[in-house]
């Protein structure tokens, strides 16, 4: 698909102007997931896998296997059993990229 500047666009994707950052768009955002739905966690994680994966210029960096942390993280997952797990097994994959730029945005309900 071409947009009328004749670059090529994506429905999903798109990249912001002189940064490059990709913008994820038409995708469900999911405003109302539970931590406690096992495929909602998947989804968080095959989500940040994903944009790792695809679009992190620094991916050669890592330390470990990039496809060894989505094996090591499915498990880990599956274990969380409260939200606090869920978090810390989050910012704990957010971690493995060491990027001290990339973090949890979100509203925290518990904490209001």
């Amino acid at each position: 698909m071409t947009n009328r500047a004749g670059e090529k666009s994506n429905y999903y994707i798109s990249f912001a102007p002189g940064i490059g950052n990709p913008i994820f768009q038409n995708e469900n955002s999911y405003p109302n997931m539970k931590w406690e739905d096992t495929g909602y966690r998947f989804l968080a994680l095959f989500r940040y896998w994903n944009l790792i994966e695809y679009f992190f210029p620094y991916k050669n960096l890592i330390e470990k296997s990039w496809d060894g942390i989505l094996n090591e993280y499915i498990p880990r997952m599956i274990a969380c059993n409260d939200e606090l797990a869920y978090k810390l097994t989050i910012l704990s994959l957010i971690g493995e990229i060491h990027d001290t730029h990339a973090n949890i945005w979100q509203q925290d309900k518990s904490a209001e």
